[in-house]
């Protein structure tokens, strides 16, 4: 062994592929293997164009800084996360300053006492621009009132920014580059004295729009329902009460489309806008937390209008929740829904808590990429015109057994009347016998 180094033979291109899908974790390593290899590794994208400055430790500053000098005039993505070291962020904040023009996207978060400071790093044109994070936490409680967004924010050039997310400003006078933004996310917190902006004054070209923690809608959005019409999506997440609040502030019979979270309290308000069919989706999710959470919604099926609903999955799970939550009886749309969309990791516990769906023809079960039940539910799902039952899995074609699929078509389903068609979409069934006859 001469412990020569082969990869001297392979072309930058295969050492670069080799790199593909890595994280700056995993690839940070890897520049001390080699002279060569480090020099791939400084000019890879993976090193240079997502890069997060955070002062937890000096070492880590350090380095996001050397990252940032490394880009080479390259267009990148930077996030600032600071709230230890004053000197730093400053520091950082002139790097900044000096580099806006390149900056593809931008997030900021940094404690309300250093607002002053960041807006002085921005009010240098960002051409590239596309999305803009802001957001000032109330670490110093001797700080008091709102913190303003000045008139002459990027001097007033940014016209690729098409995404904003706000939390702990105001915006008081209309902004140039906000014009044509389309994705805005506003948030403001219980403790926070900073008004709501008007969407349709501030955000005129919005077509996705979420208020997060926002109460007494009512007062600050003044826009006609043509606004309201034209949005693809309204999303309202923050307390019940809050919640409540907004949806009878608003045109709700306007908007397209809604997400709502947590939700339960609005279900039969929200339901009370639909007319004709129904399409209805019970799908489970796993947060990164580890929280399990299901997502409830209804799509009108003559305009496409939908509305999800968002809760914890402890609200549902039979024996912990109000006997009414999500009720389809109490709110007449029952013998509206057509179809079925639900995860298999709840089927026991949907068919429990659902009431007998009469018009149902298709079921569609969701196979996710964390497993699914296979618990026999105790009580069926009464569905007596049901024609049609899909079966959709993901990327890595969950296996099926046939005995899972006649406990689904015998013990979960019931009350329709045979033959069943059977569609399996990235799903493996084995072929291990007939075990699907009634």
């Amino acid at each position: 062994m001469t412990g020569r180094d082969l990869t001297d033979t392979l072309p930058p291109e295969l050492i670069r592929r080799f790199f593909r899908g890595w994280t700056f974790e995993e690839l940070h390593p890897m520049l001390g293997v080699c002279a060569r290899w480090r020099e791939i590794g400084l000019n890879h994208p993976i090193y240079w164009r997502s890069i997060m400055f955070d002062d937890c430790t000096d070492g880590a500053a350090r380095l996001a800084l050397l990252r940032i000098e490394r880009t080479c005039e390259r267009p990148f993505y930077l996030e600032i996360w600071a709230s230890r070291d004053k000197e730093l962020l400053y520091e950082v904040l002139s790097v900044l300053s000096n580099c806006l023009e390149r900056i593809v996207s931008l997030g900021l978060f940094v404690p309300r006492v250093h607002a002053a400071a960041t807006f002085g790093a921005l009010l240098q044109p960002a051409p590239k621009l596309e999305a803009l994070q802001l957001e000032f936490k109330p670490l110093d409680a001797d700080l008091k009132g709102p913190i303003m967004i000045p008139s002459g924010l990027f001097a007033c050039h940014a016209p690729a920014l098409r995404s904003v997310r706000l939390c702990g400003v105001r915006l008081v006078e209309r902004l140039h580059i906000f014009h044509r933004v389309s994705d805005v996310c506003i948030i403001i917190g219980s403790d926070d004295l900073t008004a709501v902006p008007c969407a349709f004054t501030h955000f005129p070209s919005t077509r996705r729009l979420q208020f997060l923690w926002c109460s007494n809608l009512s007062q600050s959005q003044h826009a006609p329902d043509s606004f309201w019409s034209e949005l693809d999506k309204l999303e309202l997440s923050g307390t019940p009460e809050g919640i409540s609040s907004a949806i009878h502030d608003l045109p709700f019979y306007a908007i397209r489309n809604v997400f709502i979270y947590p939700g339960s309290s609005q279900f039969g308000y929200i339901c009370s806008h639909f007319r004709g069919d129904l399409d209805l989706a019970l799908v489970s999710d796993h947060q990164y937390d580890h929280v399990r959470v299901f997502l409830l919604g209804l799509t009108e099926r003559s305009t496409q209008r939908s509305r999800m609903f968002l809760d914890h999955w402890k609200w549902w799970k039979e024996g912990t929740s109000s006997a009414t939550l999500y009720d389809l009886r109490l709110f007449a749309v029952v013998e509206r829904v057509v179809t079925l969309c639900l995860s298999a990791d709840i089927i026991p516990a949907a068919c429990a808590r659902l009431p007998p769906l009469p018009n149902v023809v298709e079921i569609a079960i969701l196979f996710h990429s964390w497993g699914f039940s296979g618990a026999t539910p105790v009580q069926p799902l009464l569905v007596p015109k049901l024609r049609s039952l899909r079966l959709r899995g993901h990327d890595d074609l969950p296996t099926v057994s046939r005995c899972l699929l006649h406990d689904i078509c015998v013990h979960a389903l019931s009350g329709y009347v045979p033959p069943l068609t059977v569609t399996a979409d990235q799903v493996i069934i084995p072929r291990n016998g007939d075990v699907l006859n009634k």
